[in-house]
């Protein structure tokens, strides 16, 4: 008797269980839309897009035994691995540096900085990628081309006299 009493209880609880779903159902339903909605409309207003720019290069040190006599210098792709972790550790720093940053605002013509500028060496090699992100294109890839052409007044004072191969 116990038995049949609770299995009676569990189907009343089921079908009060449904009827209530297909009552109310549509109180979830429309709660679902309207913060989906919600969730759309704020994600769409504040989308703003990200623009990558990136180029890589091989960096070459001056070797002062193979400059010679003649005041033409040579640069080597063979240096010694001291140099390459100095390089890979410092070449950051050079493309942070404010009088970069300087110059490239007065080369662009702008206030300040376009785009974020970062370098990337690659371990126990010569080569790097220097990377901009930004918001608008055009600006984001002349940020990057400034970088380049600017670089090596900054990064003589602080490496040495460096030279870059574009790959």
């Amino acid at each position: 008797a116990n038995e049949a009493a609770s299995s009676v209880e569990i189907k009343v609880l089921l079908s009060d269980l449904w009827r209530g779903i297909i009552k109310f159902g549509w109180i979830a339903v429309a709660l679902a839309v309207v913060f989906s909605g919600v969730q759309f409309y704020r994600s769409y207003v504040r989308f703003v897009p990200e623009y990558t720019v990136s180029a890589t290069f091989t960096v070459q040190t001056e070797n002062k035994v193979l400059s010679g006599k003649g005041g033409v210098s040579a640069y080597s792709f063979y240096y010694h691995r001291d140099t390459a972790d100095q390089l890979a550790n410092v070449f950051p720093f050079v493309v942070g540096n404010s009088v970069l940053k300087m110059q490239v605002c007065d080369d662009l013509g702008v206030d300040a900085m376009p785009a974020t500028v970062s370098a990337k060496c690659v371990t126990g090699t010569n080569m790097v990628t220097l990377t901009a992100k930004g918001g608008d294109p055009e600006l984001t890839y002349k940020t990057l081309l400034s970088v380049i052409d600017n670089y090596s007044s900054v990064a003589d004072y602080i490496i040495g006299r460096t030279k870059l191969l574009m790959i």
